[in-house]
């Protein structure tokens, strides 16, 4: 065999596994169509109903909070607790950090139909324990009822440190 074949046959083995992969490589980071007017109208009223969760808990208004949580609402954080409405809501109300009022460096709306919509981000949370400001990655589930937008659902994921 000449000089170099096995040296040139696994490079062309790995340029044909790379062309390969290209389509997998895509999806994992899928670029979203361009938004219609509706699609864009219901992100505006989730934002400004997320603002009114955070005036809610500035204010501590235990009614306004307990119908902005759907009753069977469910949070996942970050060590996998799973907290239910009115233990949420005692959080918020007590000032523990939390999602809900954590300033994301990254928030993304996607809508699906008119009833509902997925707002996910990235977040720095200071934590009361140690006083370190730890990186979460969390998702928040709405739904639009017949009394308007609630909250459904959310999950936060402890980011490792960054570099």
């Amino acid at each position: 065999m000449p000089a170099g074949f096995h040296f040139r046959r696994a490079l062309v083995r790995g340029a044909v596994l790379a062309a390969a992969l290209v389509p997998f490589a895509a999806a994992a980071h899928p670029v979203l169509p361009p938004r219609t007017a509706d699609e864009r109208a219901v992100e505006a009223e989730i934002l400004a109903f997320r603002q009114g969760v955070l005036d809610a808990i500035a204010a501590k208004d235990v009614a306004k909070l307990k119908r902005a949580y759907v009753e069977s609402y469910s949070h996942v954080d970050g060590s996998g607790t799973v907290d239910g409405r009115d233990a949420r809501i005692l959080s918020l109300l007590a000032g523990e950090p939390a999602i809900e009022t954590a300033r994301p460096d990254e928030l993304a709306v996607r809508v699906f139909g008119k009833d509902t919509a997925i707002v996910s981000g990235r977040s720095p949370i200071r934590s009361l324990a140690d006083g370190r400001t730890y990186d979460f990655r969390w998702i928040v589930v709405y739904a639009r009822g017949k009394d308007g937008w609630r909250i459904a659902a959310s999950q936060a994921t402890l980011l490792p440190p960054r570099n």
